[in-house]
């Protein structure tokens, strides 16, 4: 579930992971910490380029605020606080 959560506040702020489609290669290197996505850069363009947000499934409760208020995973993925605002 956490990882689910951390991947729609990704595709929310249109990272590159926001971009991946079915069939695409990644490749994983677990040494250099490194995930790499193999499409070319005109086509993550064209793909951004057509990209439209969906509509939330859950608009209020818990998961509501989670989205709104959740770091990247690079960040932890924690709540912000007030203080961070």
């Amino acid at each position: 579930m956490e990882l689910l959560l951390v991947m729609y506040h990704q595709r929310l702020l249109l990272a590159p992971i926001a971009l991946v489609e079915e069939g695409d290669i990644i490749s994983i290197d677990i040494p250099g910490l490194k995930l790499e996505l193999k499409v070319s850069d005109e086509e993550l363009a064209a793909r951004k380029a057509k990209w439209q947000p969906r509509e939330p499934k859950v608009t209020t409760g818990y998961l509501k605020r989670y989205a709104s208020l959740v770091t990247s995973g690079n960040r932890g993925a924690i709540l912000k606080s007030s203080a961070d605002e």
